[in-house]
């Protein structure tokens, strides 16, 4: 997951491709799709949360993609377990991507 958001912080913006949002969200759909893991080791909500979520509201060039990908209401909720890993201001800059 951090290897695909490093790609996506280098080579495009959402608004860039429709056809790239829509595969990005497809990607993340599938993932939550699946079913839970055992532990959070293969569990693929904490992998989309860990290694999507927090890198790409961690990395400045990915950030606008939270957007696609959760609503407001969806960070906002999942904000206590977000910001003691990307930091207030990281939470808040992606929190402003979607005004």
């Amino acid at each position: 997951m951090i290897e695909f958001v490093h790609w996506l912080s280098n080579h495009s913006r959402p608004g860039d491709s429709p056809e790239l949002v829509r595969r990005v969200t497809e990607f993340h759909d599938w993932c939550m799709e699946q079913p839970p893991g055992m532990d959070a080791s293969d569990d693929p909500l904490t992998i989309v949360v860990i290694g999507l979520y927090e890198t790409i509201i961690s990395m400045e060039g990915a950030r606008p993609w939270i957007t696609c990908l959760i609503s407001k209401e969806e960070l906002l909720d999942i904000r206590d377990g977000l910001i003691p890993w990307v930091g207030q201001r990281a939470f808040d800059l992606a929190l402003a991507a979607y005004d």
